[in-house]
């Protein structure tokens, strides 16, 4: 994926979009220091004033529109190579935000969330004698 060629990096990138509530979409807008700025898009935040600079001078406040979401409203997209997807450290990032981020795209990284929820409540709430057969269920998409 770190071709110099556009074309070749373009097909191993996949678009990730993630809905944020104000509350952490402060926290996301002011360090967005994990991930370089040129793959990043999102909402300007309505708290910034208009003349404020972009970070490191370049702009990734590109998204004109807000998600249609009354509770989270901040939309983020991130372009990454697809394999980063399965790391681990990708994907404790996004649950690391709990139910203040939603996942929009792509599908896959939605269904991997939705998994690992769904095996966090079983073993919370779910008897003992339970958990196997409601582990082993399938998770409908």
């Amino acid at each position: 994926w770190l071709s110099e060629d556009a074309k070749t990096r373009a097909r191993v990138m996949t678009t990730v979009e993630l809905w944020f509530t104000p509350r952490l979409f402060q926290f996301i807008a002011e360090g967005t220091q994990r991930f370089p700025l040129e793959q990043i898009r999102m909402n300007r935040p309505d708290w910034w004033g208009r003349n404020r600079v972009a970070p490191r001078g370049i702009n990734p406040y590109r998204l004109k529109q807000q998600s249609p979401s009354a509770t989270h409203p901040y939309r983020f997209e991130l372009d990454l190579p697809e394999w980063s997807l399965k790391g681990i450290d990708f994907k404790r990032w996004v649950i690391g935000f709990g139910p203040e981020a939603i996942v929009r795209s792509p599908q896959a990284l939605r269904l991997a969330v939705a998994e690992y929820d769904r095996q966090s409540l079983v073993h919370y709430l779910a008897e003992e004698e339970d958990r196997e057969r409601l582990l082993q269920a399938p998770l409908a998409d």
